[in-house]
This record gives structure tokens, sequence and C-alpha cells, in this order.
């Protein structure tokens, strides 16, 4: 069983690079960086505290707060009314998980979204 799972995982990993190769990225090393580049890319824009302080009072707007962090930080405190979906801080698993957090955020494109 665990000669199985190593393999998947050696396989895994062997094909990501391989698909990093022939695109030829490499994986991000600052993740502040990556995030303003990737925030730019998509034409997001990031905000601080004191304007999420002000969208979160306002009742007129229409905000969906993600907790990305693990199950059981978001379990001893969260945000009233943020929704739960985990995801490690790494390239490879904002890859993985593309297309179930784009189910997660459903269709309606007017909300804005604060991830933290």
């Amino acid at each position: 069983m665990m000669r199985s799972t190593l393999r998947q995982v050696m396989i895994l990993l062997t094909t990501m690079c391989c698909i990093l190769s022939i695109a030829g990225a490499e994986p991000p090393t600052d993740l502040a960086e990556t995030v303003r580049q990737e925030a730019a890319n998509g034409k997001y824009q990031l905000i601080d505290v004191e304007n999420l302080w002000e969208l979160y009072q306002d009742s007129s707007r229409e905000i969906l707060l993600i907790d990305t962090r693990q199950g059981w930080e978001y379990r001893t405190g969260h945000i009233a009314g943020a929704e739960h979906f985990s995801m490690e801080p790494t390239w490879f698993s904002r890859l993985i998980q593309r297309h179930a957090l784009a189910q997660a955020l459903g269709s309606d494109k007017s909300r804005i979204l604060i991830f933290y």
C-alpha cells in the first residue's frame, strides 16, 4: 500500500515537473510578489484591512468572504459569514484546486470576493 502511494506521488511530481518545463514556468518563490502578479494578470484588486472593514460594514455591498486557512484554524474562529475553502499557500495547491474553487464560488461575477 505504501509503495503504491509513493509511486503515485512520484508520478504526479514527475508529471508536474514536465508540465512546468514544457510551459517554461518555474514555481514562484516570493508569495507576496506572486499574489501581486496574479492579481494584476487577473485584473483583481488587492485591498488592505481598512478597506475590508468598510466593505464588511456596508450592508448594501454583497461580499463573499473566503477563509483559506486549515480546517482547525477556521473552527477556532473566523469572520462571521465567511465560507471555508482550505487551500495551502502554494502554487501547486492553487493549481490542483482551481476547478473546485470555481465551483464553490459559483457563476455570479458581480460579487466582491475577499480571500484571507
